[in-house]
């Protein structure tokens, strides 16, 4: 049977190889982390965003009260609500019920019938079970619950304290990002690449990818997925002829958190799943063993909230998100124009925004031509089938974003290729200097996302005194400008877009549930 796992040492090389160079790997694994938990704070912010406030406040509500669950009455500013104004009714947000309302205390608006609820705001869904939970999931608050469970053991409820909740979040999805990195070191190293590359391929990973400047600077559900995926692989190229189950037992378990964290990795624990079963049935065995309870936790808790095991919050929320973005309730979609978007177009494309990552996209095609390389050929299949779901979302783009955001999540399964591309980048000068230049130009890009990016200030810039915002059909072709670029914006808008993020910082830690 052939291992899963090598690309250019055999199994038995590996297994005759002094423990201390394992043991060595494993401490630069940890001064990979400790030193990207440093560069990632080193813009002193993080990024706003209502995507990170339900995982940050489900998190700091179950630690606080002992529930996952919201509703109008315990958190207002969830909610729209529309009050009448001697202009008219007006849709606006509660910050909490003692908070007045144009001087009047919101529960006397409410008695008198003017203040009435619209609605949840996107990123919670009604759950069967009661209120309203976070639609992005329960798992990533789980998995960010030892962070916080420091904090609140400090400073008490959470809640109270915005600048501890928030960047206590950024912390946390820092972490997941530094680990996953590491993990993307040691899977290099299993897949017989030199230490010298390994380090080439985590600093590819840290600092030349959205994982930098996107991934690490608030709590999204890619952050501890991603995580997770990193962990998956680098069990499922460790696996070898003779000691196979216990990698792959926590290679399914990994993929299957995963999938917890963010619904399209279950695509990933397909993919890798099928290809044991087709390939080394005895394989499968521990793999789907490994899966199964978090997979299954995560279909009872879909069940139980939801009332089917495959229904998710971010689906309940998509349909109309989709027909006030695009006219149609439809969420998946054909995904030509999303798919050379999220590759290629100069507002969104990972190889715009990554260059660097085109040589992991070689490395991918190499190792259809080499016969010890079934792990890469595997893991190119899984992130190429996640991409294509991606590309079909009603919204590939991703709303207001800076860079690939929607296909972060395949970094950790791209990054792996880059072992065998660099075994042939290394014998050529040109070859050299074209990585060394891609990869140069992506750790700018991404430097310049996580100092300057300002959540509007390229996603609604204003033209003329309108704000030309992506998210709305008449401006989405900004998507596919070059001289209208998010790179080419930051970087000749520095100073004035630091001060707009400052601004926001400022503003969401003073008002955070507004």
């Amino acid at each position: 049977m052939m291992s899963p796992n090598t690309v250019n040492a055999p199994a038995s090389h590996q297994k005759s190889e002094p423990t201390s160079r394992w043991r060595t790997d494993r401490l630069i694994a940890v001064w990979i982390v400790l030193a990207l938990l440093a560069v990632f704070q080193l813009n002193l912010g993080f990024t706003p965003g209502n995507d990170a406030k339900g995982t940050i406040y489900t998190a700091a509500t179950l630690l606080a009260k002992g529930r996952v669950t919201f509703t109008p009455e315990t958190e207002p500013f969830m909610f729209l609500w529309q009050v009448d104004t001697p202009s008219g009714p007006r849709q606006g947000s509660l910050v909490d019920w003692t908070s007045p309302v144009a001087g009047v205390s919101p529960r006397e608006l409410l008695s008198r019938g003017a203040l009435r609820l619209e609605g949840p705001k996107y990123y919670i869904a009604p759950s069967r079970a009661g209120g309203y939970v976070n639609a992005f999931g329960l798992a990533p608050s789980l998995a960010a619950l030892p962070v916080f469970g420091v904090l609140s053991l400090v400073l008490g409820d959470l809640r109270l304290h915005p600048v501890a909740l928030w960047y206590g979040g950024k912390f946390a999805a820092s972490l997941f990002v530094a680990m996953a990195v590491a993990l993307s070191f040691l899977s290099a190293r299993r897949l017989g690449a030199g230490q010298r590359v390994a380090l080439i391929v985590a600093s590819v990973h840290g600092l030349g990818t959205c994982a930098w400047a996107v991934l690490s600077q608030t709590l999204w559900q890619q952050a501890p997925a991603g995580f997770f995926l990193a962990l998956g692989v680098a069990a499922f190229v460790s696996t070898d002829g003779q000691a196979r189950s216990r990698p792959l037992a926590l290679a399914g378990a990994a993929f299957g958190l995963a999938t917890a964290c963010r619904a399209t990795s279950v695509v990933v624990l397909v993919v890798v799943g099928l290809h044991l079963a087709l390939k080394h049935r005895r394989d499968v065995i521990p793999f789907v063993a490994g899966a199964f309870a978090p997979v299954v936790a995560w279909m009872a808790v879909n069940t139980w909230q939801f009332g089917t095991p495959w229904t998710v919050g971010q689906l309940i929320d998509a349909r109309p998100l989709a027909v006030l973005r695009t006219g149609s309730p439809q969420v998946f979609r054909l995904p030509f124009e999303g798919l050379a978007g999220l590759l290629v177009s100069p507002g969104r494309g990972m190889l715009v925004f990554s260059p660097v990552l085109g040589f992991a996209l070689w490395g991918w095609l190499r190792a259809w031509r080499r016969p010890d390389a079934e792990a890469l050929r595997i893991l190119s299949l899984a992130g190429g089938a996640v991409a294509l779901l991606e590309a079909t979302h009603f919204d590939w783009w991703g709303g207001w974003t800076y860079g690939y955001r929607r296909i972060a999540d395949i970094i950790p399964l791209l990054v792996p290729g880059l072992v065998p591309a660099l075994a042939l980048v290394t014998k050529s000068l040109v070859r050299r200097v074209a990585f060394g230049l891609a990869l140069a130009y992506s750790v700018f890009v991404q430097a310049l996302g996580a100092f300057a990016y300002d959540l509007d200030g390229w996603n609604a810039r204003v033209v003329d005194g309108v704000a030309r915002d992506v998210d709305r059909p008449e401006f989405r072709r900004r998507l596919w400008s070059i001289s209208d670029s998010p790179i080419l914006y930051y970087a000749t808008h520095w100073t004035e877009a630091r001060k707009r993020r400052a601004a926001w910082i400022d503003n969401w830690l003073r008002r955070p549930t507004a």
